[in-house]
């Protein structure tokens, strides 16, 4: 977004726009934080953090009075029963008078404390048909929300206008056609037999049924990839060149923040096929249990094996592979996280891990966090929500829109640590992203600690933990990272 901060004339006019900026950015996911940071600027003059403070105080005040007109009727102090009553009604009308801006406000200053899933991550069909909606509504709402911005926030057009182009041509039909047939064997068709059956979704099990049929006489080892699979795999790959080099000035910008510039090569030829395996099978995320993940396991060693990798190279990426295979993760942006294995330039935190690591920065104070251990991934998000696009503007030069920080992710913390000897600590760092539980509830993402794998371990916590033993390691990545599906 450009870096105009015009609101709306009237606190009517604000809280509308708010909204549609809250219901746009729930559904364009990882250009949320931009969504959110615009809908605080448009609310500033009738609904400030603070003012939400205040009001939310005031739902506090009314309890708390409640309680003591409890006691004092049990004490049959009728004066003060009398007193309290009044101070009661005139809270309460005080509140009902502003009770849609406080549920606004609900919505908007503790976006921190929800992690919307992106709709269109391939793979995440079944999140949608659980929770009832469906792909092609929901495509339809957010195009007809963002024309609506268009229209009613100028200073933003063109950023609006270029997301709704994206979600125009987003193929949603193919989700169930092509690329699904591509990829799926008898196996997962089972499973989701099974879950629709539990769960009463006749007419899900009647679909499931027919492609079980359209795929009768398919070996164990399911379809072979054609130009089925290419055409999956050239909608998760990224078009936008994330190993570019950043603006000239940005790595001198970023070091009075305690960042340095990397640029990572990309993988070697021999591993691209392995890649390509871990991207069509993931797109089919379940909720596995052990069985299923050893197939999954068994079939990925006869792939590595027909490579004829290394030794040592096999095994390690048989483990990074089957870790994204098995778990559902997904990343800050609420896509599919699988990560981009390509070259990659980013700015990241340098400090060391042979050290206790430094307790604040002028990173940390211009994200108005106030220490590096002991961080919970919400106050993290929330700081990074209200406060990084600030800090990528005006203090790295760089476009808001292309440029997004981020905790550091497992796979860049990985490759860059392997020549900095990280992961050798008895400490986790927060990584982007989370875990989703079968509840579809969400775990944060941490780990390097050296007792449990180092570089690849990762683990998974509940999102308000503060516990020391976390440190916050940021990062600048493009944004084009986040994004799951192109096409």
């Amino acid at each position: 977004m450009s870096n105009a901060r015009s609101v709306p004339a009237t606190p009517e006019a604000a809280l509308a726009l708010g909204r549609q900026l809250v219901e746009a950015g729930n559904t364009d996911t990882v250009y949320r934080d931009l969504y959110l940071r615009r809908a605080y600027e448009a609310v500033s003059s009738c609904l400030s953090a603070e003012e939400y403070r205040g009001l939310k105080r005031r739902q506090t005040d009314c309890e708390q009075l409640l309680r003591q007109n409890r006691l004092a009727l049990q004490e049959q102090d009728w004066l003060k029963v009398k007193e309290l009553s009044g101070r009661i009604e005139a809270l309460r009308q005080a509140i009902e008078a502003k009770r849609s801006e406080v549920e606004f406000g609900d919505t908007l200053y503790r976006a921190a404390h929800t992690v919307p899933f992106d709709p269109f991550s391939p793979g995440y069909e079944i999140v949608l048909t659980q929770e009832g909606q469906n792909p092609v509504d929901i495509r339809a709402d957010v195009i007809t929300t963002l024309k609506a911005l268009e229209q009613q926030d100028a200073p933003h057009a063109a950023f609006y206008g270029a997301r709704r182009a994206y979600f125009e041509k987003l193929d949603i039909a193919a989700v169930r056609g092509t690329e699904a047939e591509a990829i799926r064997d008898p196996g997962q068709i089972e499973r989701e037999a099974l879950f629709a059956m539990e769960s009463g979704a006749v007419g899900r099990l009647q679909e499931l049924a027919d492609e079980m049929l359209k795929l009768k006489g398919v070996g164990p080892k399911g379809p072979t990839p054609g130009d089925g699979a290419a055409t999956l795999q050239a909608r998760h790959r990224c078009p936008v060149d994330l190993g570019a080099p950043f603006p000239a000035d940005a790595a001198k910008r970023a070091r009075p923040l305690g960042m340095a510039a990397a640029t990572l090569p990309g993988p070697r030829a021999d591993v691209g096929p392995i890649v390509d395996f871990m991207y069509q099978h993931a797109y089919n995320p379940t909720f596995h249990d052990e069985v299923t993940q050893m197939e999954g396991s068994v079939r990925l060693e006869e792939v590595i094996h027909e490579r004829q990798l290394p030794t040592g190279l096999a095994g390690a990426l048989q483990e990074f592979v089957e870790l994204f295979m098995r778990h559902p993760y997904i990343n800050s942006g609420g896509a599919r996280y699988l990560p981009p294995i390509c070259q990659e330039t980013l700015l990241y935190e340098d400090f060391p891990e042979d050290a206790e690591p430094p307790a604040t920065s002028e990173l940390l104070a211009a994200l108005h966090l106030p220490r590096r251990r002991g961080l919970s991934r919400i106050e993290i998000e929330q700081a990074l929500l209200r406060y990084g696009p600030d800090v990528i503007r005006e203090r790295l030069g760089l476009d808001p829109i292309e440029f997004r920080m981020i905790c550091i992710p497992l796979d860049l913390y990985s490759r860059i640590g392997q020549d900095r000897n990280w992961g050798q600590q008895e400490q986790w760092t927060h990584f982007d992203g989370y875990q989703v539980m079968r509840e579809l509830n969400v775990r944060a993402l941490v780990g390097g600690d050296v007792r449990y794998g180092g570089l690849v371990d990762l683990v998974s916590i509940s999102p308000d933990d503060q516990r020391d033993g976390v440190v916050a390691r940021l990062a600048v990545v493009r944004r084009a990272r986040l994004v799951a599906r192109w096409k």
